[in-house]
């Protein structure tokens, strides 16, 4: 039978070996105890090689208890960590340290960590991290007298080709527009910012074009809004290891799903505005590029009816 916590073993064991592939990582080791020679089991071990040259050894002890560990958990380890001529020592606990038991680690050197697999992080506060994504949606506003033109929808004006170029489309030329502009707000947002995140700024550009068909000048004007979000922190989950010590995390961070082909991105996100970014640290901002503009015109704005705007 299996003995309490062996999953967890496993589990920080798997994490450890993944850290440094040099190391050499076992489970379930046994030591010699230094004063009375007799076999004392180790959950992890580790021989490594400080910056590939300094040998080292480390006693890794885990604890899947329903509590807290106490500073007399941290008592009887720092005793195991002399007892097996460990270099130094980390316990792991599923559940947690007491305030004492941290204060007495970080008085003899004691790594305290919690493997998180897959939930929500629920004690240290450096490890949630804000998630926004914002996505660019486009309008276009025709300002040329469409009865003229014998034009119904807007995939009729998509269709025309241009004077000086036969071989290019409106569609061609607003779907260029949107995508440079599109890059430049991204652009002027990183310079702007300096390095810091924000979201890139509403944009127009005009667009004035003669057509094959006709010598009547087009005059389109390309509006470009981003669409802001932000994702619910209870949906962020991590996959590693947090060091009370030194308040280090190793491992991934992930947020929610985003649908990149939806009009929006997803359950676990809301839309916000300029105002509600206010970011910590550390935070991530995801912007959505719509790979196929074209088709996305064609579909959504096509079939609709052309309306002149004055």
């Amino acid at each position: 039978m299996p003995r309490a916590g062996r999953e967890f073993e496993k589990a920080v064991f798997a994490f450890i070996k993944a850290l440094d592939p040099s190391a050499k990582v076992i489970f379930d080791h046994e030591v010699l105890d230094r004063d009375t020679g007799t076999p004392r089991q180790c959950d992890v071990w580790v021989n490594a090689k400080l910056s590939g040259h300094w040998p080292l050894s480390i006693l890794v002890s885990c604890k899947d208890h329903t509590r807290k560990l106490d500073i007399g958990d941290i008592e009887t380890f720092c005793g195991e960590i002399r007892s097996t001529g460990a270099s130094t020592g980390v316990i792991y606990s599923s559940s947690g340290f007491t305030e004492p038991a941290l204060k007495k680690a970080k008085a003899n050197g004691v790594a305290c960590c919690r493997l998180y697999r897959d939930e929500p992080p629920d004690i240290p506060a450096s490890i949630w991290f804000e998630q926004f994504t914002c996505a660019q949606s486009i309008k276009l506003v025709l300002n040329t007298d469409v009865v003229s033109l014998a034009l119904e929808t807007w995939n009729d004006l998509f269709d025309l080709s241009l004077k000086e170029d036969i071989d290019r489309t409106v569609l061609d030329v607003v779907a260029e527009a949107y995508i440079a502009g599109g890059d430049r707000a991204v652009t002027k947002c990183r310079e702007s910012t300096e390095g810091r995140l924000g979201f890139p700024k509403d944009w127009s550009a005009k667009l004035t074009l003669v057509t094959s068909e006709s010598d009547q000048k087009l005059t389109i004007q390309v509006l470009g809004k981003w669409k802001k979000y932000r994702a619910r922190l209870e949906a962020s989950l991590v996959d590693g290891s947090y060091c009370f010590a030194n308040r280090s995390f190793i491992g991934s961070q992930k947020g929610p799903w985003i649908d990149v082909k939806g009009e929006h991105p997803g359950n676990n996100w809301i839309e916000v505005t300029d105002t509600d970014f206010a970011p910590c640290s550390p935070t991530i901002l995801s912007i959505l590029h719509h790979p196929d503009v074209r088709a996305t015109l064609r579909e959504k704005l096509g079939p609709r009816r052309l309306v002149k705007s004055e």
